[in-house]
């Protein structure tokens, strides 16, 4: 299993809890998709901004523009995890404690790392700010 899986079946395991399978499944794919959303605004800002010096083109042009990307991975999301669902959740119940605590620690890391590298991105262009 590679991390994205894992990571899906943690908060499908979390979204899962008392409530309904669909309402796990959707809740999770849009968290994951937002996350990927997220890291794509970082490595846009990181590429373009910090090492060539230019605007951000994904997200700067006319607005509808501004929603392929996000809608894409949206899409993309739900296309690679809706056949799959069944499959990593069920590989996710047969890992023992340890390792699903291994993978709460890296997912809940991976949140916050993400979170903050996007705001940190945002904010260095918006005020052009170098990095270096």
């Amino acid at each position: 299993m590679n991390f994205i899986n894992d990571f899906f079946g943690f908060l499908f395991k979390y979204y899962s809890l008392g409530k309904g399978k669909h309402y796990g499944f959707y809740s999770t794919f849009i968290t994951v998709s937002a996350l990927i959303s997220l890291n794509t605004i970082f490595l846009e800002n990181l590429f373009l901004f910090q090492i060539e010096d230019k605007r951000s083109i994904l997200f700067n042009s006319e607005e509808w523009k501004k929603f392929i990307v996000p809608s894409l991975i949206i899409l993309a999301c739900y296309w690679y995890f809706k056949s799959r669902v069944n499959s990593i959740s069920k590989q996710y119940n047969t890992y023992s404690v340890q390792k699903k605590n291994i993978i709460r620690v890296w997912s809940l890391l991976y949140i916050f790392v993400s979170v903050i590298t996007s705001i940190f991105s945002i904010y260095s262009v918006r005020n052009n700010i170098r990095w270096w």
